[in-house]
């Protein structure tokens, strides 16, 4: 199996490879790297609090990993498993602690690890699986990376200390210029994924090692649960993944407002561009696609022609927050029409 990493920058080649490798090694070589991450404090919490993943979790893993290297096959890339060993169940402290982030899960794509809040997980092996999907996506996305050396103030660059920045994670883009807290394309890289999460979710459901949870998730009262809160949030019921059966808590999948973006979006290019595509899903899987190639010429040439020339710069600027989804769906859809306007006033002057 092989991570393929692109590295961009002023290093010398032998550098570059060099890098890839120390990131390569994280990914199939994890338990002998990954410690060199962490702080000797972290590392004993680590393998003191760590859970030892159960042979049900394990199977979450592999059921996982299978259907996101399927995917992967799809858009013409070569697969990949992340190994068992690089998923981390943590207690919610050092989740936290390690993290510094409020969320349950996250990947960490520079040190092929996935980290998960145990607490949220440990008996939630369907809500395990389905966010496992989500992270997965993310590991396994386009990777590219800026290797520099070192200037010092008389302008020489010194070999032996080289600053490795993230370039591109998936459809998402970090300039090199510190212009904003988020990397360019951010909003859309989590739709992509979010989205995909969730049309894995049927194929994860109809798995026999969910029997259980189908037949509770079918039921009178879980059916009544899923309606009522579809409804107060606002969001359609297939956005729920399960209902824990203990305590009724809801888990869904995330990022609903750029989902929708991304929903309209295909739509619009999909009229557009009828001929080329049959369906909305023809187009969403070039978005797909450029997330695992990294390439997203066609793309960007496609909303380009659908909603204007700006539009590709909206699109980059939709951030993670509902906010800013809000705002570039609206732009969208204001841009969409004026497209729109366009073509029929040049049609009405042809046939005059």
């Amino acid at each position: 199996m092989k991570r393929e990493i692109r590295a961009f920058g002023k290093a010398k080649d032998e550098t570059k490879e060099k890098e890839i490798k120390k990131i390569q090694d994280f990914y199939f070589k994890h338990l002998e790297n990954v410690f060199k991450l962490f702080t000797p404090e972290q590392i004993e919490e680590i393998i003191a609090l760590e859970y030892p993943k159960s042979p049900k979790e394990i199977r979450m893993i592999n059921i996982a990993n299978q259907l996101t290297s399927n995917l992967m096959k799809e858009c013409g890339v070569e697969p990949y498993d992340i190994p068992v060993e690089n998923v981390h169940i943590l207690p919610p402290e050092l989740y936290k602690d390690i993290t510094k982030l409020d969320s349950v899960a996250c990947a960490e794509p520079s040190r092929g690890a996935l980290l998960f809040n145990a607490l949220e997980f440990r008996n939630n092996p369907l809500f395990f699986c389905s966010a496992l999907t989500h992270e997965l996506l993310h590991l396994k996305a386009y990777l590219s990376i800026e290797v520099n050396e070192e200037v010092n103030e008389s302008g020489v660059s010194d070999k032996n200390k080289v600053i490795v920045t993230p370039r591109r994670r998936g459809v998402s883009v970090h300039s090199t210029k510190k212009v904003g807290p988020q990397p360019y394309f951010n909003g859309l890289h989590e739709a992509i994924v979010a989205e995909t999460q969730k049309r894995l979710l049927p194929k994860i459901l109809e798995l026999e090692d969910f029997k259980e949870e189908r037949e509770w998730l079918n039921s009178d009262d879980a059916q009544r649960i899923k309606k009522e809160y579809a409804k107060e949030n606002n969001i359609p019921e297939e956005d729920i993944i399960c209902i824990s059966k203990s305590d009724r808590k809801v888990y869904r999948i995330f990022y609903f407002h750029q989902r929708e973006v991304l929903k309209y979006v295909c739509e619009q290019i999909q009229k557009q561009f009828h001929n080329e595509f049959k369906n909305p899903d023809d187009v969403f899987k070039l978005f797909l696609k450029a997330h695992f190639t990294g390439n997203i010429l066609k793309i960007g040439l496609l909303v380009a022609k659908t909603f204007g020339k700006l539009s590709l710069q909206e699109l980059g600027m939709m951030g993670i927050d509902d906010g800013s989804a809000r705002k570039c769906l609206r732009y969208l859809k204001t841009a969409r029409s004026e497209i729109l306007k366009s073509a029929r006033k040049e049609n009405k002057d042809e046939q005059k």
